[in-house]
């Protein structure tokens, strides 16, 4: 079905997203992804995108730009970012009307003392400070909190 040649290719990238997106990126928001990791679901995305418009390398070179312009779409990468500082603006303006222990989850931070060899591991409250652009972990709970008020996430 979603293969058709005689679907527009509007409605092909709206059918891609409402059928495989949703199901590949369920519950993305609150992943934490390493950079590589985010890299591995973006190229499974836009395999599965290929396959849906039948482009291959071999027969004919389209790049992933290319082909996510054609699908209107967003690549996942893009797509969980803005997911995720959606989710935490939720959480950080419901406390005002709803004190929960949500909020204290959010903002949980973890740490194991690192074994000998054993690199620094990104959690999620590191993901989210990148992805809000903080200048720096100090102050990343309050830059987020100023975000959130002034519903920029």
């Amino acid at each position: 079905m979603l293969q058709n040649d005689r679907l527009p290719d509007q409605l092909r990238g709206k059918l891609f997203q409402a059928l495989v997106e949703s199901v590949l990126l369920y519950n993305g928001e609150t992943w934490t992804l390493t950079d590589t990791l985010e890299k591995v679901v973006d190229a499974a995305h836009a395999n599965l995108l290929r396959a849906t418009f039948r482009v291959h390398h071999v027969n004919n070179p389209v790049s992933n730009n290319e082909l996510y312009k054609r699908a209107r779409l967003l690549p996942p990468s893009v797509t969980l970012r803005q997911r995720r500082l959606k989710l935490v603006g939720h959480v950080l303006r419901s406390r005002d009307y709803r004190p929960e222990p949500l909020h204290d989850t959010i903002f949980l931070s973890l740490r194991a003392p690192l074994r000998r060899g054993q690199g620094r591991t990104v959690t999620f409250l590191d993901r989210l400070f990148s992805d809000a652009g903080a200048p720096d972990q100090k102050s990343g709970v309050t830059f987020l909190q100023r975000l959130a008020v002034k519903r920029e996430i």
